[in-house]
């Protein structure tokens, strides 16, 4: 059966994460979530989903959430992997907003983060600049952990 990669992201790093698994995986569908195509996925024709989605200050982006959780019970018969997105060390914000999905998925996994300055607006600039104490690009995306997520979904999807 296919693969749909599904995913919610703010200023595209999350999209871009969508697009290097489903280069890893061989192929796959790929649905933005915050796009007029997300309602109209028909999960009957895939045995593997992946949910994606950034995070902000420690909370998972709302149309993944409301997304996964408006289809749960039809992702209870697939294999599910979940990742996010996002700078922040703090604990798995997937974790906290879709806990029956993180029970029986296959993977779930914090692939690391992306500050694109030029994307940002200049009040996240400010917060950015004050917390982290840093301007401009800057990435921890963790490509052995997104090997590991892609090695992961490709086992289960077997």
């Amino acid at each position: 059966m296919k693969t749909l990669i599904a995913y919610a992201t703010k200023r595209g790093a999350t999209r871009d994460m969508a697009a290097r698994i489903a280069g890893g995986l061989g192929g796959a569908d790929i649905v933005d979530l915050d796009g007029p195509e997300a309602g109209r996925v028909d999960l009957s024709a895939y045995g593997t989903v992946v949910i994606g989605a950034s995070t902000y200050a420690g909370s998972l982006r709302k149309s993944a959430v409301t997304w996964a959780k408006a289809r749960e019970a039809e992702l209870a018969s697939k294999k599910v992997a979940l990742f996010e997105i996002g700078s922040a060390k703090d604990a798995l914000a997937v974790e906290t907003a879709l806990p029956g999905l993180c029970a029986v998925a296959v993977a779930v996994a914090k692939l690391g983060g992306e500050i694109r300055w030029k994307r940002l607006s200049l009040p996240e600039r400010w917060i950015i600049k004050a917390i982290m104490k840093t301007e401009g690009d800057s990435s921890t995306i963790d490509d052995d952990a997104v090997e590991a997520f892609v090695e992961a979904v490709r086992k289960a999807s077997l």
